[in-house]
This record gives C-alpha cells, sequence and structure tokens, in this order.
C-alpha cells in the first residue's frame, strides 16, 4: 500500500516537472519567433536604409559639374553644387549620407 502512495507521490512530481518543462519550452518557442521576427524586421530597415543611401549618393552625383567630379576640390566642388540647386536640398543629402553611412558601419 505504501509502495503505491510513493509511486503516485513520485509519478505527480515528474507530472509536474513535465508540466513546467512543457510550459518554459512553450515560451522559449514563442521568444524565439519574437526575436526571428525583429531581426527580420532590422534587415529590412538595413536594406531600405542602404537603398536610399546609394539612391542619394546618385542624385548627389548627378547635382555636381562633370567638370569638377574626381579633381580634390571639395570646397569648390560644394560651391559649385549650391549654385546650381538649393543650398538648403544639398545639405539634406549630406545629412543623410552621412547618417546612413555612420548607421551602416
Amino acid at each position: 500500500m505504501e509502495s503505491r502512495r510513493d509511486d503516485n507521490d513520485s509519478n505527480a512530481r515528474y507530472r509536474a516537472r513535465y508540466k513546467l518543462l512543457r510550459k518554459s519550452a512553450k515560451q522559449l518557442v514563442y521568444e524565439n519567433a519574437a526575436m526571428c521576427n525583429e531581426i527580420s524586421r532590422l534587415e529590412e530597415r538595413t536594406v531600405s536604409a542602404k537603398v536610399q543611401r546609394k539612391f542619394l549618393l546618385k542624385k548627389l552625383f548627378q547635382l555636381e559639374k562633370p567638370e569638377q567630379r574626381g579633381n580634390g576640390q571639395k570646397n569648390q566642388r560644394r560651391t559649385n553644387m549650391v549654385q546650381g540647386s538649393s543650398s538648403y536640398e544639398l545639405y539634406v543629402v549630406y545629412c543623410i549620407i552621412y547618417k546612413a553611412g555612420k548607421e551602416g558601419d
């Protein structure tokens, strides 16, 4: 009689452990899925930022005068670019490119 009671007690303990492990395993699966979703979202943001940066760089190079490219005179090139377009637009482009470069590194 006492051995049955011991068996029932040990079965109850194992059952309680099993339920606890099952619950924690289920919780870990949900946490893993949430982290995978977050990683996916961050990857999309990174790709979007890279595409936007490339677009803005192309736009910036289109605004430059062809004869000013590659001669190493950064200040002169910026002055010529400002004369051909809105200085605020160029400032925004420079800021976005700078920020995108910092985020991508």
